[in-house]
Parts: C-alpha cells; sequence; structure tokens
C-alpha cells in the first residue's frame, strides 16, 4: 500500500498542480482551530501528521524544520514518523518549493551514525533533491 501512495505522488507531482492556493483555501482544509492567526499566515500547534495529510497537495513554498534525530533528547514517548513525514511534505511542496530539513548525527564511540545521510537519500528518492 505504502509504495501505490508514493507513485500517486510522484506521477502528480510532474503534472498539473491544481489551482491556485489561496490562505483562505488551505484554512478551509484544516479541521483544527488555529493557535494564531494574522492576515499574513496562520499557526497550528500540533503533531504534524495530524495537519499535514490535511493541506492540499502543492500548496507550500518553504517548510523550515529540525524534527527529532538520533534519540538525542527525550520527547516523551513521541514516535517519530520519519517515512511519513517526509512523504507528506513531498506531496505538498510546490514545484520550485523549498524543504530546510536541519538535523545532525549522533556520535557514539567517535563515528558518527549516518542518520542524516540516510534521510537525505530518502528525499531524493522521493523526488525532493537535498543541498
Amino acid at each position: 500500500m505504502e509504495s501505490k501512495i508514493e507513485i500517486a505522488g510522484m506521477q502528480n507531482r510532474q503534472g498539473n498542480r491544481g489551482p491556485k492556493m489561496t490562505l483562505s483555501l488551505i484554512k478551509q482544509s484544516i479541521k483544527q482551530e488555529p493557535f494564531y492567526e494574522c492576515e499574513d499566515g496562520v499557526l497550528y500547534c500540533a503533531d504534524c501528521m495530524d495537519i499535514l495529510p490535511q493541506l492540499p497537495e502543492g500548496c507550500v513554498d518553504l517548510t523550515v524544520t529540525s524534527p527529532p534525530y538520533d534519540n538525542l533528547r527525550d520527547y516523551k514517548g513521541y514516535s517519530f514518523d520519519f517515512e511519513g513525514i517526509a512523504f507528506e511534505l513531498y506531496r505538498i511542496t510546490k514545484n520550485g518549493g523549498v524543504v530546510v530539513w536541519v538535523v545532525a548525527d549522533q556520535v557514539f564511540e567517535g563515528s558518527e551514525s549516518g542518520t542524516s545521510f540516510r534521510q537525505a537519500l530518502h528525499f531524493k528518492d522521493l523526488g525532493l533533491w537535498m543541498l
């Protein structure tokens, strides 16, 4: 099932991305009340996997995030679904849009874990190029 979702996303990515998204249309797609709102934007305080799937495809110009990585901090039981989040970011990012993914690797006995490199390769496989 997961690969079918990925393939559909990849095919849609190459074609028409749909109508121009306005802030009003995006707000209508999210079933949660905003944490903060002004004329320039809206802020939601929630697990991203509760919000991202509700966003229309190709509606985001820029995402900046520093997600949990390599168990370096205790997030009180939060489980990080990297593949799910990566796919949703791919799905909602406009053609020409940018995802800034800030992570580092845990160093254990002088060797880095390589997690950031594996994540970059996964984004590349989805179609989001990393610099």
